[in-house]
């Protein structure tokens, strides 16, 4: 037998109102775990790209395809806007981002900010101040 909430009148306490709502969300994580296609990210996931992005990609290859005819300040044009947009997004997400981060996620933008230790090491720099390239130089 299933075990229902009470049904919510205004004369409920907050904590019947609390159960009914987590109760709520419960089934329909279950439902949506059952139903819904599941969003898999991957490293290659792009949270700023946006349905305008994918119009701009478009029309760029658009005028790629046709530069012999339109000219190539055409494909520039198409090419600037292009990534005019694409900054103007990650920018936007960023900010977006900065904004809802708390918790965990604070440590996660501050991580992207601070300064990394180049891990491939310095150069080897012979006497005559030139710097050995490639690892047979570097022997």
């Amino acid at each position: 037998m299933v075990k229902r909430s009470p049904i919510l009148t205004d004369k409920s306490t907050e904590e019947e109102v609390v159960r009914a709502a987590g109760e709520i969300r419960e089934a329909m994580t279950v439902t949506l775990d059952q139903h819904a296609r599941k969003k898999r990210w991957c490293s290659r996931s792009k949270p700023w790209w946006n349905p305008n992005l994918k119009e701009l990609r478009k029309e760029l290859g658009r005028a790629r395809r046709k530069w012999r005819v339109a000219g190539i300040s055409r494909v520039q044009a198409a090419r600037r806007e292009f990534r005019r947009a694409i900054r103007k997004a990650k920018r936007d997400c960023w900010n977006r981002f900065l904004q809802e981060a708390d918790g965990n996620k604070v440590w996660t933008a501050a991580r992207y900010t601070t300064p990394r230790i180049d891990k491939t090491g310095q150069g080897l720099v012979r006497e005559d101040g030139s710097i050995a390239e490639g690892h047979w130089e570097c022997e």
